[in-house]
């Protein structure tokens, strides 16, 4: 026999916060990865080349921008630097120091890909005003700086 569960059982309920976060991010995702496949690109990759896109940069560098390990960001450079996208510079006054570059080729891409991804985030955004987006986007940024210190 099925014992029944009054509705009252649990004294607080979640906000829906956490199912709403996966569900907007599981579901750009898929759309990022849509968009990019054409260009053989995943969006690490787009993270690492845009990364690179006003000066030169460091392996460690990015590795405090993306949120995932050197070693992954150390094997999507590699593939970046093998499909001509990147070059490694050694450093100027530190030669252990090695700095990513993009190559022309390089460039070339993160430029269609940039116009790709404006366009798909105006599509995203329709609706929301400029105000609406830009608090969007700050509590995003605060969300993701409390999943931080929850995971320290």
């Amino acid at each position: 026999m099925v014992e029944q569960v009054s509705e009252n059982t649990f004294e607080q309920e979640p906000s829906g916060l956490a199912f709403w976060l996966v569900q907007v991010g599981e579901m750009t995702l898929r759309d990022v990865r849509s968009y990019f496949q054409p260009f053989n690109i995943n969006p690490l990759q787009f993270g690492i080349l845009h990364a690179c896109r006003n000066q030169s940069t460091t392996l460690t560098a990015i590795a405090r921008l993306l949120p995932v390990g050197p070693s992954a960001i150390s094997r999507q450079v590699d593939i970046l630097f093998e499909r001509g996208l990147l070059d490694r510079v050694p450093g100027m006054y530190d030669r252990r120091v090695i700095n990513l570059v993009l190559t022309d080729a390089g460039r070339e891409l993160l430029t269609q890909l940039v116009a790709v991804v404006v366009e798909r985030e105006t599509r995203i955004g329709a609706g929301l005003n400029d105000e609406e987006l830009a608090a969007l986007i700050s509590y995003a940024r605060r969300v993701c700086g409390n999943l931080e210190e929850l995971q320290t």
